[in-house]
């Protein structure tokens, strides 16, 4: 028996429990709805985790010297980069022998120290051929399966989207609401405090057993985080870091927009927004944002949290 096999059949085990319970059992006609979009959602799961395949499937030879190409773009004129290229061929071969047999090591990043617009921010550069890798892993395994994951309005770092995306849905739901009542209602715009130096590994490393991915490329998931050799926080400037943290906080994104029922939020990165309508409670709604984000240990800044 494969990985493949073992997944459809422990969650087609599970999804069958749960819709045997429901039915033997006298519970309202909502629950029954909900164990079934349950039992859809991990059967959705599965079947994208099947199409990414196994650690053998994602860590190609093809797709590592592609990867390979597209990490020098734009530093060619680096030295090291320079070699990497020049020896591309060879190494892509024994860095992918390495990885299939589970003895990669991660080399350590070059860190310093990058002010951007008054933001001080710690940097840590991977080495060029720990980028190979990490672009793989990202483009091949976390993308996919974590996109579906994402509300919509969720737009950092994302192909076809980015800033510009986030600012015009922003626009689109200031345009409802107003239609709607005008300028009466209220915004919230908060801030997360510490996003990336705050993450904690138990919820990375439950996302990475809830995309239903490979056991040897989720185990390769987590030796990005060992390899850091911190009791929490995600690196900036390594890439599946982007990507972890991109997902981190869609347990709230999706307690805002189905719970609360605030169909005018979204957020980009660590920044949100939320329309208020008038006949509700905005302090009830932040106190409920705040708490649902301490549960999924996210830090909200008060200094930057405001109702307008």
């Amino acid at each position: 028996r494969d990985w493949s096999s073992d997944v459809c059949s422990s969650d087609l085990m599970q999804n069958t429990n749960i819709t045997q319970n429901c039915t033997s059992s006298r519970i309202s006609r909502r629950k029954r709805r909900y164990a079934n979009r349950m039992a859809e959602r991990e059967r959705r799961k599965v079947a994208r985790a099947l199409k990414v395949g196994d650690l053998s499937d994602v860590f190609t030879f093809d797709k590592m010297y592609a990867y390979g190409k597209k990490c020098c773009n734009g530093v060619r004129w680096k030295n090291s980069v320079q070699r990497f290229e020049g020896h591309l061929f060879s190494g892509t071969a024994k860095r992918l022998k390495q990885v299939l047999s589970g003895i990669y090591k991660w080399e350590k990043c070059n860190k310093f120290v990058l002010s951007e617009r008054g933001k001080t921010r710690n940097i840590d550069a991977p080495h060029i051929h720990d980028r190979q890798i990490h672009k793989t892993l990202t483009k091949e395994v976390l993308l996919p399966l974590y996109r579906p994951l994402l509300i919509w309005n969720n737009g950092a770092s994302l192909e076809g989207k980015g800033l510009e995306f986030s600012r015009s849905l922003l626009k689109r739901d200031l345009t409802r609401h107003f239609r709607k009542y005008g300028l009466n209602g209220y915004i919230i715009i908060s801030d997360c405090s510490g996003f990336f130096p705050n993450a904690d590994y138990s919820i990375i490393r439950h996302n990475h057993r809830r995309i239903k991915c490979a056991p040897q490329l989720s185990n390769l998931m987590d030796s990005i985080i060992e390899a850091l050799h911190s009791p929490q926080g995600m690196p900036l400037g390594i890439e599946p870091s982007q990507m972890e943290m991109i997902c981190y906080p869609s347990m709230l994104d999706n307690y805002i927009k189905c719970q609360l029922g605030l169909h005018g939020a979204g957020h980009y990165m660590d920044d949100y927004y939320m329309l208020v309508p008038p006949d509700i409670d905005p302090h009830e709604v932040l106190d409920k944002f705040i708490a649902a984000a301490q549960t999924n240990k996210l830090i909200i800044g008060r200094h930057k949290t405001h109702i307008i």
